[in-house]
């Protein structure tokens, strides 16, 4: 135990209290009128947002500012003008990972592991965030050698064998190099601080304020900060007014947990720790308390609740998902003019609030560092990387072409060069060869060909790396940084640059396609802060950044179990029995400063908690802290708060859109292949032949069930029109010359070849088989015939497959079925008209009798098809549906119907264009 004069020198900030007022009116307290020690006087506080919102307190109440140091980022030069410092060099956490890559990709063999470098890189970054673990409880990395593998899992195994071969390596090197990692030079500092003050007692004061002592580092400079004459460790939130039975019963997860810590580190009795400022306990921290009880104290809710006299606002808002949440906080945020502080763990959704925030032109505090990967900084480069991994590839040229500021006609120019040249079947030319040729059209202007010619310049020099399968990663990185800044994509600094460029100097030679994922990997290394307005009421903070922090409204987001607080589940690396063997602290102590973090920010005058019932479209259960606060008894306290969400995008089509556009704009002709969309999908007609909407072909399209169904069309037409001009030509020899010949027309594609010309063989026997039936009752045989008729006021077009006839003008209609066939039943139930529809115009425009109707499925080729015949009463059926088809162009096209979008959700169409545009996912059940 420590001496009672030192134990004087330990306090607390109760957690109702503003923390910054409270410590700047103690501080002037204990001053006075001594100018100069206040000015010599130094304050280290856990981070840098927590040192401004001091020094801004200071400066408002007119007094001397002492030195204000964050423990988490400490001044080095301001230190190093009292304290020389460690004699270490510290290498960046991007020459750190690469470093690692390259010896665990060298090494691979040997750990019995079959990696690419990329993802060498990848698992290297995960380890060395594991072996940081031990830096920060200063446990060495021998203490690996005392884990008995053997009693464990063979992954296990294997698993710590890579661990201890790259903390072995690790150490070597830094010994060798004299480095450390930035984390570890941050320890040295503080133990080198530590030593110092030890030695000789500084002759200014020192206060350390808001740190628990997470970090081994940090817990010996409290520790020595203690027991000097000047000097005073300030716990924030210390519950002092806890019974003891309860405080005996605090657990790892509890909001307590690592005050208690810390006071038995110092060997302090928590019932001599000082309270700075009004010690009474307001009925605030009460309720917290008595939600937050440890597990074995949780029988007294049910015979005890909280009252509630005189509580600030606490709202809980339960959004039905992440973009509803995200708009009920933009809302909290914009309904009041009051100080603001969003805090969310959950960096997905910062960023989309501070878009939400943007657009509605809310100014916003947001100095959270985030990867440079994941910055808008950095996306021009990525995009540009991966054009090296994919050099072929339309959709990465297209991406980087898309990126560049450029005028009205050279958009215009590139929107040509995708829909005429990127979009449809796959090409063996590559998509920059494509834009090079479309640089020589007599249809472009001066300034258009200019354009392509500049930027192929830049690109070809990049895309030719290609080539190589091994480069330097620093030559790769040079041409990069060389073609993003001709393109006017490069938008990183010169200090990330030459951090980066550093890095890739120590990977050897690597394959060309892997420079994208390693870079990748590298920049998840490098933090960035995107630009931010400091003097904004409204910030968005991590929960780390947010301590200590003061605020009106305060809103945590996010509160749901696994993002706040986040998973304590066992690592990658070592399991929980391994932890505890090498001295590693249980990861429940993690979840036990994230619950010290809710207790504390909870204490604002008023207190909203806010998160989405499913993440990702699965349910997700809430935060144990809210089901603590809706279980302990107090009932009244938290308040559900409903919102109206915003017209969002998301909410447009609640209900299926049924747009009802005036009659002038309806069609009056259509295909018989569209009235099955009419019957089946109104909203498609509107969209296609109203909104004027045509479906893009996709980018480096793969032949799909389309342009197969094309294709077979096209061998089953060619023969039948064979066949007419030559009856000895119905064989098999024919129909397979016939179907390289169409084949041929794919060179681009020899896969198409290699896959159909095994089903056109194999479908040529079935086909010369039924073309010899069929021929022997309908001689006449006709092939894509074009006819157009009129169905009262409305015309009717349509090209039928195949209309073959008898000398006594008796016809049969077949339609071919490349996929699958609808039945008879629908047919005859009126669900699939086309075929019925065909048989109507002609017996419209040759006369005669439809006495057979009949659709061959193609299949695949490598099994015989079931012809789909109709034996009912042809002529009736005709007649029937020309009447029906009559009505309903007679209700869509003539009267003011809405398009209602798939009217009858158990018959929808089998394929659907405008599904995104009907948001049918969102209505459709």
């Amino acid at each position: 135990m420590l001496a009672a004069s030192i134990m004087q020198h330990i306090s607390t900030i109760p957690a109702h209290l503003p923390f910054h007022q409270t410590l700047l009116n103690h501080i002037v307290a204990g001053y006075g009128d001594d100018k100069n020690a206040l000015k010599s006087l130094w304050v280290l506080l856990p981070n840098r947002r927590s040192c401004m919102a001091l020094r801004d307190a200071f400066g408002a109440n007119g007094a001397a500012v002492p030195n204000i140091f964050a423990l988490g980022d400490l001044d080095k030069n301001a230190i190093a003008s009292e304290l020389p410092p460690p004699t270490a060099r510290a290498i960046s956490n991007g020459q750190r990972l690469m470093l690692a890559t390259y010896e665990l990709w060298r090494v691979r063999a040997t750990l019995g592991l079959e990696m690419s470098i990329d993802q060498a890189a990848r698992m290297a970054r995960e380890m060395i965030a594991f072996l940081d673990e031990f830096e920060r409880e200063q446990i060495p990395y021998s203490a690996l050698a005392a884990i008995e593998s053997e009693r464990f899992a063979g992954h296990w195994q294997q698993s710590l064998q890579g661990v201890n071969h790259i903390a072995r390596w690790w150490s070597r090197y830094s010994a060798t190099h004299g480095v450390v990692s930035i984390a570890e030079m941050h320890h040295q500092w503080l133990h080198y601080l530590s030593d110092c003050w030890q030695a000789a007692p500084p002759a200014h004061g020192v206060i350390i304020a808001g740190s628990m002592g997470t970090q081994a580092a940090t817990k010996r400079l409290l520790k020595v900060v203690a027991q000097l004459p000047r000097a005073e460790v300030i716990i924030a939130g210390l519950d002092s007014a806890c019974a003891d039975e309860v405080w005996q019963q605090i657990e790892p997860t509890h909001p307590q947990c690592g005050a208690k810590r810390l006071l038995e580190a110092l060997g302090v009795e928590r019932h001599a720790v000082k309270v700075i400022g009004q010690g009474n306990v307001s009925p605030q921290s009460a309720w917290l308390h008595h939600a937050m009880l440890p597990a074995a104290c949780t029988n007294v809710w049910a015979h005890h609740a909280i009252a509630a006299p005189d509580m600030p606002l606490f709202g809980l808002v339960q959004a039905a998902n992440e973009w509803q949440e995200v708009q009920a906080i933009a809302q909290l945020v914009r309904d009041t003019d009051k100080k603001v502080a969003v805090i969310t763990p959950d960096d997905v959704l910062l960023r989309r609030l501070s878009v939400t925030l943007k657009q509605m032109k809310i100014p916003f505090n947001n100095t959270q560092s985030e990867p440079l990967v994941s910055s808008t900084k950095a996306v021009g480069l990525l995009v540009l990387a991966d054009l090296l991994q994919q050099p072929n590839s339309s959709v990465a040229l297209l991406a980087v072409l898309k990126m560049m500021e450029c005028s009205a006609p050279i958009r215009a120019l590139l929107y040509t060069f995708e829909t005429t040249q990127l979009r449809g079947l796959q090409r063996k030319s590559s998509a920059i060869k494509r834009l090079k040729m479309m640089a020589t059209s007599d249809a472009l202007s001066d300034d258009q060909s200019a354009w392509i010619e500049t930027h192929i310049t830049a690109l070809e020099p990049w895309i030719n790396l290609a080539s190589r399968s091994k480069s330097s990663p620093e030559e790769m990185w040079n041409a990069h940084l060389a073609c993003a800044a001709q393109l006017g994509l490069l938008n990183i600094d010169d200090a990330a640059q030459e951090d980066i460029s550093n890095a890739l100097k120590l990977l050897p030679p690597i394959e060309t396609t892997s420079y994208s994922s390693v870079l990748r990997q590298l920049l998840g290394q490098i933090k960035t802060i995107e630009p931010s307005l400091l003097d904004a009421r409204v910030q968005l903070v991590s929960p780390i950044e947010a301590r200590l922090i003061t605020a009106d409204r305060v809103i945590l987001a996010g509160l749901n179990e696994g993002s706040w607080p986040q998973d304590a589940s066992a690592g990658l690396w070592l399991n929980d029995a391994m932890r505890q063997k090498v001295g590693l602290p249980a990861r429940e102590l993690a979840i036990g400063q994230s619950a010290h973090d809710f207790y504390m920010l909870s204490h604002a005058s008023e207190v909203f908690y806010t998160r989405a019932c499913r993440v990702g479209g699965s349910a997700i259960l809430p935060s144990r802290w809210i089901k603590r606060l809706e279980s302990c008894g107090s009932s009244g306290v938290m308040q559900p708060v409903t919102y109206e969400p915003e017209p969002t995008p998301a909410r447009l089509f609640a209900v299926p859109p049924a747009p009802n556009p005036p009659i002038e704009f309806r069609p009056k002709r259509l295909s018989i292949s569209h009235i099955d969309q009419l019957l089946r999908d109104p909203y498609a007609i509107y969209a296609r032949h109203i909104l004027k909407l045509i479906p893009l072909d996709p980018l480096d399209a793969p032949l799909d069930a389309k342009e197969r169904g094309s294709l077979i069309h096209t061998v089953l037409e060619k023969f039948a029109v064979r066949v007419n001009h030559d009856a000895t030509q119905l064989n098999e020899t024919a129909f397979i010359a016939i179907a390289k010949q169409v084949l041929a027309q794919f060179d681009d594609y020899p896969q198409v070849a290699l896959m159909w010309m095994p089903r056109l063989a194999q479908l040529a026997k079935w086909m010369v088989k039924l073309e010899r039936e069929h021929r022997a009752q309908y001689p006449n045989v006709l092939v894509e015939q074009a006819h157009e008729v009129s169905l009262g006021a409305w015309a009717l077009r349509g090209r039928i497959d195949r209309q073959s006839a008898t000398p006594a003008n008796h016809h049969a209609i077949v339609d071919y079925k490349a996929g699958s066939s609808p039945s008879a039943s629908e047919v005859t139930s009126g669900f699939a008209c086309q075929l019925p529809l065909a048989a109507w115009m002609v017996q419209q425009s040759c006369g005669g009798v439809v006495d057979a109707l009949a659709y061959w499925p193609l299949g695949t080729g490598f099994s015989e098809p079931k012809t789909v015949v109709l034996h009912k009463d042809i002529s009736a059926l005709i007649d029937e549906y020309a009447q029906g088809i009559e009505v309903m162009l007679n209700r869509y096209l003539g009267e003011q119907t809405p398009f209602y979008a798939i009217p009858q959700p158990m018959k929808p169409p089998a394929y659907n264009d405008y599904e995104h545009l009907q948001r049918a996912r969102e209505w459709l059940v």
